[in-house]
């Protein structure tokens, strides 16, 4: 019998897949970077884990994408994809991974001009080519750990716990 294993990777969740993974990966439609002290202080962001504040600044938002379509603009600090607080651009990039294009997700966001928070909906695009070749991402983040360790009790499934990524 074949096994198959749960794992937090850099607060992502991930299912080592036997197939291959799908042609397609959901996309935001936005680039994003960690903030500078002076955007940290005028946007109030705060709540640091491992010297990183929660929110990455959105650098480049997507002509007609996912992103530009929700209301997302240039300078608004993303806090929250989902359940999942946002830390790094590996935090982001996990997310994606676990989540399906057309999936409708609920982004909390610093808004730029008016230095208030909002949640926006964004329902996630499609771009062709595997996300992360090897791996199923089921989910994303500790906001989903319960639900993944609730799938991993069900299933059999051992949980394995690491971290990676450049950002971490």
């Amino acid at each position: 019998m074949k096994r198959a294993w749960i794992g937090v990777v850099c607060f992502g969740l991930a299912v080592v897949a036997e197939e291959p993974p799908a042609e397609k990966h959901a996309v935001l439609g936005a680039v994003s970077r960690s903030p500078s002290k002076d955007e940290t202080k005028a946007l109030g962001l705060g709540s640091a884990i491992a010297g990183r504040v929660n929110g990455q600044i959105v650098t480049e938002v997507e002509k007609g994408g996912p992103a530009e379509a929700a209301g997302l603009k240039t300078g608004d600090a993303l806090l929250a994809l989902g359940d999942n607080l946002v830390y790094s651009r590996d935090d982001v990039d996990d997310f994606l991974r676990a989540a399906a294009p057309g999936a409708e997700v609920q982004v909390r966001a610093m808004r730029a001009e008016s230095k208030k928070e909002e949640t926006l909906t964004v329902t996630l695009g499609a771009e062709k080519g595997a996300a992360f070749a090897g791996i199923r991402w089921d989910f994303a983040g500790p906001g989903q750990l319960d639900e993944a360790l609730a799938a991993a009790k069900k299933e059999g499934r051992k949980v394995l716990v690491g971290i990676s990524g450049a950002e971490t």
